[in-house]
């Protein structure tokens, strides 16, 4: 393909673009008229998209493009005419699946068959702190080319006149690249003379046209006269001896002052005699660059700074959760180093239930939620830090999680009370912060024949796995085992080759970064293996990428800190505030603050002979104290400052200030004491009497109700002493029941302290006067002043026992009470059994007497119903007006006396259980559109809407006519129910083995009292505006749903009160024939 380009842009270009091709990082590639690859440069395009040349020439460049970028760039190169130029940016897609957004720069060509072309050269892009990044690839994208340009035999010194004209399209072409290249380039003569530059160089040197500087000198361009020295001897110096001079950083004076940085390569140009003819000369401005790397190491110390005397803690974690970071603050929260915190997982340092809470947050945070919650820790020394945690996700640039930062505000303060947890006995075990290496062996045919045990760990294998025979290509991707053999081979041949890095995949699947070394294994002189260990460099690709992402983090940081944050500078002045917490805690706008000193906020107490009090603790060493800061309202909050002083780059000395509100924890410190003095209050009023008794036995503090039970020893007699020597004064001598209870509460006592769940334990007592006592002890540990005691109550229960034993004397009388009320409850029984028995004879008797009478009225309504059809039919034209209307209402009320008795006789089958179902397959939909057909006069009359969201296709085993009643009946019952104008709506959904049907309306309504008795016999409801009873029978919905459960489902019916509507639910289970 090389050569079909040289034959496009001249053979003399030949060697010149083989070697910019070759070393350029940005993607060079030609398009055929059909818009599909016939040339591209393979190692960029492998590196950028992970393709390799195969899988790229011959298909359209639309297969990788972005949708939203297909259209755009069809209509550019449609446009574009043979020789013009266009440029753009477009998405093309990476293997794997995600996109990448570049520049590019395209031209229209044509080769010697006079085909349409596209030259395209496009590079990825990026923001210029990407590009200024310290390990930035960015950084070198062109410098490798630039290094190499010294083997380029500038063609154009060498080229005899007969090639001008075969050589001029080359030279357009040439000149797309060379115009790409963000250098700027000129090429002289051995006089230093001018024989050309690119667009970039004619730029600086003050020419409208690249052209227009052959044959010029520099001291005939725009730079001054001492410039023009300085290049006429810097490149004179280069041609004498022949020899380049590579990255000589230079600064040049801009008009206005300023100055320019420059990276400058001269590199003596020779001919086919290695005889110097000219020079080349390439410049990169790097002068922003050099600003960027500065303001950034500005930025790092100043967040470094703000981060290390902030007074949140400051936490950073991967995605796994593992921390990365903590500032010295969270390391005093949790009381851990440093290195007792980093790489290791936060689960470790939380218990159960918070474990849970994390979880939970973190899901949230990769959908991009980012909720302030409360947390707790578990300090190294065992106790509990409360905090309230502030976290921001953080995301690659594909948008895929990679971790978060979190300000974790310590609360321990405000949720301390009296009472603390007991001190934990066991502590976390440290993880071990880096695993064993993975050793390897391979024979000559790269089968593994060793692995060691971290290695069967970290690639998920078993012994059994690698006896089977495993061969280096499993543990590769494709494209990477590719490399590593041929990398493998190479070390076989010569013995030890600088480490590699791969994508290497897992027994499972998974993949993972590596850093493999490997050397041969020798015998008797010959190669027989190879040996390596495999570096898993995971982490260090994490930890890289969020290096480049550090300044972000810092900066957001800064943004979501919860504490209001000041830089004091020359003169004492506020230089810079974090104005959204100053705003929101104190009121002030950023422009009130600016300018002004901190005293002017900060109450006068603390100011003492004009001095601010923290200063003098800065030169002491203390950095944080106590003040009152006045808000705009002109209240006052309490904070806890903290500062720091620092240099800035122009050695000024500055403070930077943290204030902390703590004004709930100052209330929430009054209120511990209030709470003191309650507790205290309720310990001597309450009405048990209570004991503290330390771990050896001794009372250390008790309330004076023992006052009561001892008579004559006082709280004071009490304490000091041991409780069993205190248990003796309750005993009356003598009384051996009294003298057994000794060894008992020393036993209890030992269980206790094993940590024992012990009921409470009862016991009478006798004081020394001989009054006796019930009463019943109970004792549980409690954690005070970082002291475990014993507290014990003892309860005056001689009341409750009294109680107790009339209770029991009350229950004996009650069992023979019991016994008489048995007897006439059963010969009630009997009674009532034998009326119950005459009574279904009636019910029987009434049931055969309706469906008998029901029968016997058809069979004249139906000769009745007959004649008057038969008259209206017949006699239709001669009839008098009057007489017909009457027989139409005859006729009416026939049919209504028919529906009648059909009722009373389903609801005697309903209630004899005797239905009887014809079921069939039958379309759902259709028997609903036949019922609202039927029914259409009703919804007419009152300008109702109806409509049906079932589907077409549903069908079920049921019986038509009965399923045909139910819905009539529901959708009878909505129309009465609701206003002219309201709307009816009927839909289903299945749910498991079963369709549901909803039939809702917005009408009048029912309340809770109307829906319990809605589907019993002969119930009517209301009309609400009018208060009267809707005509109709009451056996509607009885009907129904004796309908519905003979099919085996359910109904009910739901409303949200009067005047919102009404809606009705039944089932129709799928499997019928198990009803």
């Amino acid at each position: 393909m090389m050569e079909k380009i040289a034959k496009i842009l001249g053979k003399a270009n030949h060697k010149a673009l083989e070697l910019i091709i070759k070393n350029t990082q940005d993607l060079i590639f030609i398009l055929n008229s059909e818009f599909q690859f016939i040339f591209i440069n393979s190692k960029p395009f492998q590196t950028w998209l992970g393709y390799e040349k195969t899988e790229i020439l011959k298909k359209p460049i639309f297969q990788f493009l972005h949708k939203k970028d297909k259209k755009t760039l069809t209509k550019k190169l449609n446009k574009l005419e043979a020789g013009a130029e266009s440029g753009g940016e477009f998405r093309l897609e990476h293997r794997s699946k995600s996109f990448k957004k570049y520049d590019y720069s395209v031209k229209s060509i044509k080769d010697e068959q006079q085909n349409h072309l596209f030259l395209f050269i496009s590079h990825i892009k990026k923001s210029l702190e990407n590009q200024t990044k310290k390990v930035s690839n960015a950084e070198q994208r062109f410098r490798e080319m630039i290094d190499n340009l010294t083997e380029i035999r500038f063609w154009k010194l060498l080229q005899p006149r007969e090639y001008k004209e075969a050589l001029q399209e080359s030279e357009d072409i040439l000149k797309v690249i060379m115009d790409n290249i963000p250098q700027y380039i000129a090429w002289k003569d051995k006089n230093l003379i001018y024989l050309g530059c690119n667009n970039n160089y004619a730029g600086i040197a003050g020419v409208e046209n690249p052209m227009n500087i052959i044959g010029k000198t520099d001291f005939e361009l725009v730079w001054g006269q001492e410039e023009a020295e300085y290049l006429y001897i810097s490149d004179k110096s280069v041609i004498e001896s022949n020899q380049p001079e590579y990255h000589t950083i230079e600064s040049w004076y801009r008009e206005d002052g300023k100055i320019v940085w420059f990276d400058t390569n001269r590199i003596p140009l020779r001919d086919s005699n290695e005889n110097v003819v000219g020079i080349l000369i390439t410049f990169e401005n790097i002068t922003e660059r050099r600003k960027a790397e500065e303001e950034i190491r500005n930025r790092e110390r100043r967040f470094r700074n703000l981060i290390e005397t902030m007074n949140e803690g400051l936490g950073i974690f991967d995605k796994q959760q593992r921390i990365t970071y903590v500032n010295d603050r969270l390391c005093e929260i949790l009381g851990y180093d440093r290195d007792e915190l980093i790489n290791h997982l936060v689960y470790n340092f939380v218990d159960e239930e918070n474990k849970i809470l994390i979880r939970e947050q973190i899901q949230k945070r990769k959908l991009g939620y980012a909720d302030t919650y409360e947390m707790t820790w578990k300090k190294k020394n065992g106790s509990n830090a409360y905090t309230i945690v502030s976290p921001q996700p953080v995301f690659d640039i594909n948008n895929e999680f990679v971790g978060s930062f979190a300000v974790i505000t310590d609360i321990t303060e405000l949720k301390r009370t009296n009472k603390k947890l007991e001190e934990s006995e066991k502590k976390y075990r440290e993880l071990t912060e880096f695993l064993p290496e993975t050793i390897y062996e391979l024979d000559l045919n790269n089968r593994i024949t060793y692995v060691n045990s971290a290695g069967l760990k970290q690639f998920k294998l078993t012994q059994d796995d690698l006896e089977k025979g495993l061969y280096v290509s499993d543990f590769f991707p494709k494209k990477q085992y590719k490399r590593a053999s041929k990398n493998l081979k190479t070390t076989l041949k010569h013995g030890l080759i600088r480490p590699n890095e791969y994508i290497m995949k897992r027994w499972d699947g998974t993949q993972f970064h590596a850093r493999i070394l490997s050397k041969r294994i020798l015998e008797d002189g010959k190669p027989i293996g190879l040996r390596g260990v495999v570096h898993d460099i995971t982490e260090s690709k994490i930890a890289e990428h969020k290096i480049t992402e550090s300044e972000e983090k810092y900066r957001l940081i800064s943004e979501n800190a919860n504490d209001i944050i000041l830089i004091i500078g020359k003169n004492f002045k506020i230089e810079y505030i974090n104005e959204k917490p100053v705003y929101k805690i104190l009121g002030y706008t950023k422009e009130e603050i600016l300018g002004n000193r901190p005293r002017e906020f900060i109450s006068s107490e603390y100011y003492k002979n004009g001095v601010f009090p923290l200063i003098e603790k800065l030169r002491k060493g203390d950095k944080i104290i106590e003040a009152k800061i006045k808000k705009k309202d002109g209240g006052f909050i309490n904070v806890e400052i903290n500062a720091s002083a620092f240099t800035d780059k122009n050695n000024v000395t500055k403070f930077l200030v943290i204030a902390r509100d703590i004004t709930e924890r100052k209330v929430a410190e009054r209120l511990l004491q209030e709470s003191e003095k309650k507790y205290r209050h309720l310990f001597n009023s309450s009405p048990y009497a209570i004991w503290l008794v330390d771990m050896k036995g001794k009372i250390v503090d008790c309330n004076i109700t023992m006052n009561r039970f001892l008579s004559v020893f006082s709280r004071e007699d009490l304490i000091g002493r041991d409780f069993r020597e205190v248990l003796k004064l309750f005993l009356r001598r003598g009384d051996a029941r009294f003298e057994e209870l000794i060894p008992v509460f020393a036993e209890r006592f030992r269980a206790l302290v094993k940590n024992k769940k012990l009921e409470p334990y009862e016991f009478q007592i006798a004081r020394g006067d001989g009054k006796e006592f019930w009463l019943t002890l109970e004792g549980s540990f409690v954690h005070f002043e970082n002291k475990t005691l014993l507290q014990v109550f003892i309860m005056d229960i001689t009341e409750r026992k009294l109680a107790e034993l009339k209770i029991r004397e009350s229950e004996e009388k009650l069992k023979e009470l019991n016994k008489e009320l048995e007897q006439k409850v059963m010969e009630r029984t009997r009674q009532l059994m034998e009326k119950n028995i005459e009574l279904q004879k009636l019910d029987r008797l009434k049931d055969e007497f309706i469906t008998a009478a029901a029968h016997e009225l058809k069979t004249p309504l139906i000769s009745i119903s007959g004649y008057t059809d038969y008259i209206l039919t017949k006699y239709k034209e001669t009839l008098n007006p009057e007489i017909k209307k009457d027989l139409v209402i005859v006729q009416r009320n026939i049919e209504r006396l028919q529906k009648l008795m059909n009722q009373i006789l389903d609801v005697m089958k309903i209630e004899a259980k005797k239905m009887e179902l014809n079921r069939e397959q039958t379309n759902m939909r259709e028997i609903i559109t036949n019922c609202i057909s039927e029914l259409s006069y009703l919804f007419k009359n009152k300008d109702q809407e109806v409509v049906v969201n079932v589907d077409y296709n549903l069908s079920l085993n049921i019986d038509p006519e009965r399923m045909f009643q139910v819905f009539s009946n529901l959708l009878s019952n909505a129309n009465k129910y609701t206003l002219p104008g309201g709307k009816i709506e009927i839909n289903s959904e299945k749910i498991n083995n079963k369709y549901l049907f909803i039939v809702e309306d917005n009408g009048i309504g029912l309340k809770p009292s109307e829906l319990k008795r809605l589907f019993k016999k002969f119930e009517m409801i209301k009309h609400n505006s009018s208060n009267e009873y809707i005509k109709g029978t009451g056996l509607g919905l009885y009907i129904t749903k004796g309908f519905v459960e003979a099919h085996g489902g359910k109904i009910w019916a739901t409303s949200d009160g009067l005047e919102k509507g009404t809606s009705f639910y039944f089932t129709v289970p799928l499997d019928l024939n198990k009803s």
